[in-house]
C-alpha cells in the first residue's frame, strides 16, 4: 500500500505527464495529525480564514443520459417548473455534513460538498469546503452561497428538502445572511415512488446498496460527523476528519449516481426498470398522473408488464379501460383473470375481481345475439 508521500508524488507526476483528470486518493488515514498552528490538512488549502477547500474527481461508471428527454420531469417531478432547458452544466450536487440531524438553531454545518459533470459527463468532480474554527462560520456559510447562485442552476439533493437546505437557511440567519433562493430538485420523493415497495430502506444508502449495487467500503458513517468534527476541533487529529469527508465525498457520488440511473430509466422504462428492480406499477401509475389521466404507449407497455408481474392495482385499470373504454370484454376478462391468480388478494380485493370477472362473462356472453 502506498504512504502518504507516494500518493503526493504520484498524483503530482499525474498533473505533470497527461490531461487527464485526476483522481484523487479517498480515506488517506495515515495522514497523521495536522499543526495546530498552522491549520494544514492533508488534501486540502486554506482559502479564508477557518475554510478549507479541496477538490476531488472521480470516474463515473455509468453516463448520464439525455437531459433533454421530454419525460425526465415524470421521474423527477420538480423539474417540471424548470424555465430553462436541462443542460448537464446546470445541474451541482449538494450535501451537508453537520452536527446534528434536529436542525435547530444549535446545529451547524461543518462540511459542504458541490459535485459536476465535468470532461463530457465522464467524470464528477467535486469541490469540498471544510470549516475549521467556529470563528470561520460567516466565511463558510458565504463560500457555500457562492455555489447556489446563478439563473440556470439546479442543486440537486437528497431529501434536502427537509434537511440540507433548512439547515443552510437557519446558518443564514444566524450569520446575517439572506438565505439562498435556487432551483431544488429533491431525489428522495421520485425514489420512494419508484422502490418504497421494493426494498426496506429508500435512505440514500438503501438505494445505493439495494438499487445501485453501491458497496462503500472504509466508510465511516455519517452518524459519526458531529462527534469526529468535535474531537478534531479539540485535539487537531485528522484521521477520522478525512474519513468523514471521504464520506461526504461518496454522498455526492452517490447521489450523481442515483440521478444518472434516473436518467436511465426514462430513456428506456421497461428495460431499465428490470435493471434496477423498479416498481413498474408505481411508474406506470406516475405516467399516468402526469399525462392528465391521458394514455401513451410508455403507460401502456408499463401498465401490461407490471399486471403480468402481479401487480393487481395495474390489472385492475386495464380492465376497467378495456371493459367501459375499448367495450374489449374478452381482453378485460383476461386481464381481471390474471388478477385473481395472485394468492395475495384480500378478501375484498378477491371478491372485487369476482364480481368483476361474473360480469364480463355475462357481456361476453350477450355478443353477438
Amino acid at each position: 500500500m502506498l504512504n502518504l508521500r507516494d500518493r503526493l508524488l504520484r498524483i503530482k507526476s499525474a498533473s505533470k505527464n497527461t490531461e487527464e483528470p485526476i483522481i484523487q486518493p479517498l480515506m488517506p488515514f495515515n495522514a497523521g495529525n495536522i499543526d495546530e498552528n498552522k491549520k494544514t490538512i492533508p488534501f486540502f488549502t486554506e482559502i479564508l480564514q477557518g475554510t478549507q477547500k479541496r477538490t476531488v474527481r472521480l470516474p463515473l461508471e455509468k453516463r448520464v443520459m439525455d437531459l433533454s428527454h421530454k419525460d425526465l420531469p415524470v421521474i423527477i417531478p420538480d423539474l417540471f417548473t424548470y424555465p430553462h432547458k436541462l443542460q448537464a452544466e446546470n445541474i451541482v450536487f449538494f450535501d451537508l455534513e453537520t452536527t446534528g440531524l434536529s436542525g435547530g438553531a444549535g446545529t451547524v454545518a461543518f462540511l459542504a460538498a458541490f459535485g459536476k459533470f465535468v470532461c463530457d459527463a465522464t467524470v464528477l468532480e467535486v469541490e469540498q469546503y471544510l470549516l475549521d474554527d467556529y470563528s470561520g462560520e460567516t466565511g463558510f456559510i458565504e463560500t457555500i452561497l457562492e455555489h447556489c447562485r446563478g439563473p440556470k442552476k439546479i442543486i440537486v439533493t437528497y431529501n434536502g428538502k427537509s434537511f440540507d437546505s433548512q439547515i443552510l437557511k437557519t446558518r443564514c440567519i444566524m450569520n446575517g445572511k439572506h438565505p439562498p433562493e435556487f432551483f431544488h430538485a429533491d431525489l428522495l420523493h421520485p425514489a420512494r415512488c419508484l422502490w418504497k415497495r421494493k426494498i426496506e430502506s429508500c435512505s440514500q444508502s438503501g438505494i445505493e446498496k439495494n438499487i445501485l449495487n453501491i458497496e462503500r467500503k472504509d466508510d465511516v458513517p455519517g452518524s459519526l460527523a458531529p462527534e469526529i468534527w468535535f474531537s478534531f476541533l479539540r485535539t487537531g487529529a485528522t484521521k477520522e476528519l478525512l474519513g468523514i469527508c471521504d464520506h461526504n465525498v461518496r454522498d455526492i457520488q452517490g447521489l450523481a449516481s442515483i440521478f444518472t440511473a434516473l436518467t436511465q430509466i426514462v430513456q428506456d422504462p421497461c428495460h431499465f426498470s428490470e435493471v434496477y428492480n423498479v416498481d413498474m406499477e408505481a411508474l406506470a401509475f406516475r405516467y399516468r398522473r402526469c399525462n392528465n389521466g391521458g394514455v401513451s404507449s410508455v403507460q401502456n407497455t408499463l401498465m401490461e408488464s407490471a399486471a403480468l408481474s402481479g401487480g393487481t392495482k395495474a390489472a385492475r385499470y386495464i380492465a376497467i379501460i378495456e371493459e367501459w373504454q375499448r367495450k374489449d370484454y374478452e381482453t378485460a376478462l383476461f386481464w381481471t383473470q390474471t388478477a385473481l391468480l395472485d394468492n395475495k388478494l384480500n378478501s375484498s380485493e378477491k371478491a372485487d375481481f369476482l364480481k368483476r370477472e361474473a360480469r364480463l362473462i355475462r357481456k361476453r356472453g350477450t355478443l353477438g345475439k
